[in-house]
């Protein structure tokens, strides 16, 4: 069914998730989508339909609609919708890796435009306007870092706050398929308390041997795709790396890599002179034998395909190091508590 939605086009290239505005486009019959969504729609066949709604319970969420069949109709569309666009986001991602300008880059906006090896464009190269960066005329955003569209808003929000106010030179991975015309652009705002506290860094300064944990992830709602997040205080000389990595369950492996989240902090000056944040994605195969290692572990850099959403070699405050990890990996729910 995935391969065959006429309106996936449409919807992928939303920086909004389908659950927010597909029932405006099905309620609008003069929006230019709403023939596509309508084929869509009458094109299910009964049996998946049942078979759809049956594993998901739907009937006990549609309520008292007064048109249950349509209804049922509705959820099957926008659940399709929501995999097909996660599954062409990570496939983008991965096989980008092997291209020399890997969407969004092979658009005719990024003519002129340096795109690193690891895929990143400097955030200098844009204007900052409406939450979006601008590029001629359209606009493109940072990559979500989890199958949920707003997973890297409020680490957007601050790389963007402190690149402009600051003037640091954030490297980032944009959206491989999000693209909106300059004045089609109108993103939702989200609020969302996201903050870190200053560890005891003169302790972390003095550290002679590597520091290292592990969190088990406890949490049944908006974390319910991890298993496990690791942690590593590595010292070097006059150097500490910072090395985490948030690790998903197994049936989650081809929806979503792992949170990857590094720095390095000098011990001489205070400041962090480096900080990057990844995704890593395995095959169940792969992820199976990631977990047999831990994070500091130099056999965890031999498995999977990392794919980088944003990097700065600059030196940083303490504070902002903070900021970032947490809003890196926002909704994980240890590495929040751990960071205040």
């Amino acid at each position: 069914m995935q391969n065959q939605l006429k309106s996936f086009v449409y919807f992928s290239s939303q920086p909004l998730g389908c659950d927010y505005i597909l029932r405006d486009v099905i309620s609008n019959k003069l929006h230019p989508c709403h023939e596509a969504v309508m084929h869509d729609i009458a094109s299910i066949s009964q049996s998946e339909l049942s078979e759809f709604v049956n594993k998901f319970e739907i009937e006990r969420l549609i309520g008292r609609s007064n048109d249950k069949e349509f209804e049922k109709r509705v959820w099957f569309i926008e659940s399709a919708l929501r995999d097909a666009i996660v599954k062409e986001r990570v496939t983008s991602l991965i096989d980008g890796d092997d291209v020399l300008r890997p969407s969004p880059y092979d658009g005719q906006e990024f003519e002129g435009v340096f795109v690193s090896d690891k895929k990143l464009v400097s955030i200098k190269d844009f204007d900052y306007s409406n939450h979006g960066l601008t590029l001629g005329n359209a606009v493109f955003q940072l990559c979500p870092s989890l199958p949920q569209n707003n997973s890297s808003y409020w680490l957007f929000e601050l790389i963007c706050q402190e690149a402009f106010r600051s003037n640091l030179d954030f490297k980032l991975r944009l959206d491989p398929i999000v693209k909106m015309p300059k004045e089609e652009f109108s993103p939702m705002f989200y609020k969302m308390w996201v903050y870190g506290r200053e560890l005891n860094w003169d302790r972390i300064a003095q550290l002679k041997q590597e520091e290292f944990g592990q969190w088990l992830n406890e949490d049944s709602t908006s974390a319910k795709s991890i298993e496990a997040t690791d942690f590593v205080w590595q010292p070097s000389k006059s150097e500490i790396h910072f090395t985490c990595e948030e690790l998903p369950k197994d049936e989650f492996s081809d929806t979503r890599g792992s949170r990857y989240f590094h720095a390095i902090f000098d011990r001489q000056t205070g400041q962090v002179i480096h900080c990057d944040g990844a995704l890593r994605f395995y095959s169940q195969t792969e992820l199976k034998n990631r977990k047999q290692f831990h994070v500091r572990h130099a056999e965890v850099r031999r498995v999977g395909k990392r794919v980088k959403l944003f990097q700065i070699d600059e030196p940083i405050s303490q504070q902002l190091f903070m900021n970032l990890a947490t809003t890196f990996l926002v909704w994980n729910e240890d590495a929040l508590a751990y960071f205040n």
